[in-house]
């Protein structure tokens, strides 16, 4: 059984943190090395429950076409984890949204 607790009773942010690292890494591979991944919400807030979602904004400088996140979701799929995933253009969203993500989020 996988435990996805610390001994403090805390959610144990190894691998969320992993996972949000390969992503990282497969939007590099779908959208070039200047591509910026910023990991956002509760996990890098220290506010996650054990089963809460990883969310992450992808940017290249410009919108992203539906069919090219397509991509990176086809490749993020294949990940073997129970997580859920939530990925979003940070060039697509609105701006509040947006100025929040750059302000906590951290950047991989």
């Amino acid at each position: 059984m996988v435990k996805n607790e610390s001994a403090r009773g805390e959610p144990d942010v190894a691998r969320p943190t992993e996972i949000a690292r390969e992503v990282a890494r497969l939007a590099r591979v779908v959208f070039g090395d200047n591509a910026e991944v910023i990991w956002f919400g509760s996990w890098p807030q220290g506010k996650a429950l054990a089963h809460s979602d990883i969310d992450l904004a992808v940017s290249t400088g410009a919108p992203i076409p539906p069919e090219r996140m397509v991509l990176l979701q086809e490749a993020v799929d294949e990940l073997a984890t129970l997580y859920q995933l939530d990925i979003i253009d940070l060039n697509s969203v609105g701006p509040a949204l947006r100025e929040e993500i750059l302000k906590h989020g951290k950047r991989l």
